[in-house]
């Protein structure tokens, strides 16, 4: 073989070809979600699995970005399109526009991350005048006034032109509203970059409006409940009806159990359709499906999106099943997630008022947490509330994706119509929004009139609480309630700074006399202090200082045991660990502290930084075995050694916080003194006999006056902004 024969033997097969911009979703499944979109990867992965899934061609995500570059479409965009058009015919055994055996597409935009809502979804395209007659003559005129109702919304194009036009307008809608004002805010939201542009999926329509002897619908189906991450399908089924007028929320579904009380058999194949995409994606997922005469297909899959708590509570359980370790949740719950969490406990009504409280109607319930807000129904009203520095309660008959920011500012969300998946549960779900949906005419009315009453509109306060479902009249008292004990878990994994290893860190001296002062004088004011504010600065600042110290720590003691540990292979030690110390010769730079020069970060600091947590966290414990082992003689290894790397292992593994860490290695004694001894970094300005007086007067009882001038007497250095703290506390008279 030449070396020409090689080079064209390695080239991108014809499906990665990066001149391809229209991919059929069955021909290519290797295709990542950058180029086919997530809910063109996901049709390609429901075909690739023998799924029943409606035919789909993808407009790659190239075409996007190549229109944003250029403003116009590449030359060889529309040869692909109606090639793959072609394709698609012969794929379904339809012909576009061909009254006789009409094929109607759908055409959705489908962004490399889920923008739920976010931009334009065209339905019934290739609707054309000739082809509604023969729908008319087939399934009645009232399926074919619905049929058009659903492109008119989308698409103007009343005199029914050519399916071409139809179909070239609805690529251009949907590419357009990637810079849709509402895209752009959700994009601003969840810090997703505005030049991954979006590919477009053009799916062969199926229907759930038609009538007939079977069964017809549209639904969307849950592996697990998005509120609390239970493992029971959820979901909402609407008869006769198209996708949009479930997702949209104009009308209010039934629940998914009622499909299965009519028809078990799809409900069983349904079911078995879930449990395989949860095996594909290992976790939950959800589905959107349309039911036509009794037969069942599924449109589009996607991770199911679940609520800011039932997220950690899913993931967290994931880890008690042994299915995932602490650093995988960690690194898998996004920021936006944690932040919705941790920004306060679960606020519920108190029970106590709820007897003299008028209850005005109830509805689904979205998230767990109550809240109260002011009355307003359209953006004037909220920026009203905003100016004035108040929260409000966005009332609606149902929400659009026009109303996103609306929704992002409000402290709630009531709606008249809607399910649980309907697009006013699915924002409010995944930005942590309490919301009660689909309250129904009587207390929606309800509500209006008693808005009106007393000061008007305006001065009218109501409360939700979602956990419940209910809505009240009124400003009713909120209290907090715990979080679930996975989220508490996790927040106090979260708490405990992760652990670090820097080759930085080394190269600098730390003043570790001073530290143990700063610590231990702002941990002794953080308990006497009695006044909010200045414990508040006081708080912040030690809990800065603490994350430091616990760094430069946890860089420096793994270094400090690592030089221990040799001693394990020097002569005259018979020690019995089994090969242990070999073993971890193997794979670390194991070398005695003798052979490292001045402030240098040794081989060893760069090999524990490439390991993950629970790594570190085994070396800790290999070499505690390896110190506990019989053998050890002198003044080197053996039990001090073994309680020192306890400590490590302990930090690393998470079963204590940094404040515990710092604490217990300032503690640490090794066979001949502290344990700052080993790397310049920690005592290259070090005074042991300091250090050990300090700690004497630490461990007694006294105010934090007599504490700061004992400490101040063996060692004077402080942090400056800590002893400015200080002098505050003793102006305002805090101090004993």
């Amino acid at each position: 073989m030449n070396a020409a024969t090689k080079v064209q033997s390695t080239v991108l097969p014809k499906g990665h070809s990066r001149r391809r911009l229209v991919i059929p979703a069955w021909e290519d499944h290797a295709f990542s979600s950058y180029s086919l979109g997530g809910k063109g990867h996901g049709i390609a992965r429901l075909m690739a699995l023998g799924l029943p899934t409606p035919p789909a061609i993808v407009i790659s995500t190239t075409l996007a970005r190549s229109m944003a570059d250029t403003g116009k479409l590449p030359e060889r965009f529309l040869p692909q399109l109606w090639r793959e058009m072609k394709a698609l015919e012969v794929r379904t055994g339809k012909g576009f526009g061909d009254p006789a055996n009409p094929l109607l597409v759908s055409v959705r935009s489908g962004a490399m991350v889920s923008m739920p809502g976010m931009m334009d979804t065209i339905l019934n395209v290739g609707l054309t005048t000739k082809v509604a007659e023969r729908f008319a003559q087939s399934y009645g005129e009232e399926f074919v006034t619905d049929c058009r109702r659903h492109l008119w919304d989308a698409l103007d194009v009343r005199l029914l032109c050519s399916p071409v036009e139809q179909l070239t307008s609805a690529i251009n809608l949907v590419l357009q509203s990637w810079n849709s004002s509402r895209a752009k805010a959700y994009r601003r939201e969840h810090r997703i970059a505005d030049n991954l542009g979006t590919a477009i999926t053009i799916q062969q329509m199926v229907f759930g409006n038609r009538t007939g002897v079977g069964e017809s619908g549209t639904g969307v189906a849950m592996s697990h409940n998005p509120d609390t991450a239970e493992p029971v399908l959820f979901g909402n089924y609407l008869r006769q009806a198209q996708g949009h007028d479930l997702v949209s929320g104009e009308i209010t579904p039934e629940a998914i159990s009622t499909l299965e009380e009519r028809e078990p058999e799809l409900m069983a194949e349904l079911k078995r359709a879930l449990e395989v995409l949860q095996r594909e994606v290992s976790g939950p997922v959800e589905v959107e499906f349309t039911i036509e005469n009794g037969v069942l297909y599924l449109l589009q899959f996607r991770r199911e999106k679940l609520s800011p708590e039932a997220t950690i509570v899913h993931l967290v359980q994931e880890k008690h099943a042994g299915r995932m370790n602490r650093d995988e949740v960690m690194a898998a719950v996004p920021e936006s997630v944690l932040a919705t969490v941790a920004s306060g406990a679960v606020l519920a009504v108190d029970p106590r008022t709820m007897p003299e409280a008028k209850l005005l109607g109830t509805g689904t319930g979205v998230t767990m947490s109550a809240a109260t807000g002011y009355f307003a129904t359209d953006a004037a009203s909220a920026k009203l509330w905003q100016s004035r520095g108040k929260r409000y309660i966005l009332v609606r008959e149902y929400t659009t994706p026009d109303d996103f920011e609306l929704m992002l500012g409000s402290s709630g969300i009531i709606t008249l119509e809607g399910g649980s998946t309907c697009h006013a549960a699915v924002v409010a779900r995944h930005q942590g929004i309490p919301a009660v949906i689909g309250i129904g005419q009587a207390a929606y009315d309800l509500l209006m009139t008693e808005s009106q009453k007393d000061f008007g509109v305006l001065n009218y306060c109501v409360t939700i609480d979602p956990a419940r479902g209910d809505i009240w009249s009124g400003k009713l008292p909120l209290i907090a309630t715990t979080h679930r004990k996975e989220v508490e878990l996790f927040l106090r994994w979260k708490s405990m700074n992760r652990p670090v290893i820097s080759p930085d860190l080394c190269c600098k001296a730390f003043p570790t006399n001073q530290a143990l002062n700063d610590f231990y004088l702002g941990e002794a004011m953080l308990v006497e202090c009695t006044d909010e504010a200045l414990s508040a600065k006081i708080r912040t600042l030690h809990t800065e200082l603490t994350k430091t110290t616990a760094a430069v720590f946890s860089t420096y003691l793994p270094l400090a045991v690592a030089s221990e540990v040799t001693y394990a292979n020097h002569a005259g030690h018979a020690v019995r660990d089994g090969g242990l110390f070999v073993e971890l010769q193997k794979r670390f730079a194991l070398e005695h502290r003798d052979q490292w020069r001045g402030f240098e970060a040794p081989e060893i600091v760069s090999q524990l930084m490439q390991c993950s947590r629970g790594e570190v966290a085994e070396f800790f414990a290999t070499c505690e075995t390896i110190f506990s082992a019989s053998g050890w003689t002198g003044t080197v290894g053996g039990h001090a050694w073994a309680m020192i790397a306890a400590v490590g292992k302990q930090y690393w593994q998470g079963d204590i916080p940094a404040a515990i860490f710092v604490d217990r290695v300032f503690n640490l004694q090794h066979n001949t003194g502290p344990v700052f001894n080993k790397h310049r970094m920690v005592c290259d300005s070090y005074d042991s006999h300091e250090l050990q007086y300090q700690l004497d007067l630490k461990r007694k009882q006294m105010t934090v006056q007599r504490k700061f001038e004992g400490l101040r007497r063996i060692c004077r250095r402080f942090n400056q902004q800590l002893l400015d703290l200080y002098e505050e506390g003793q102006r305002k008279g805090v101090w004993k």
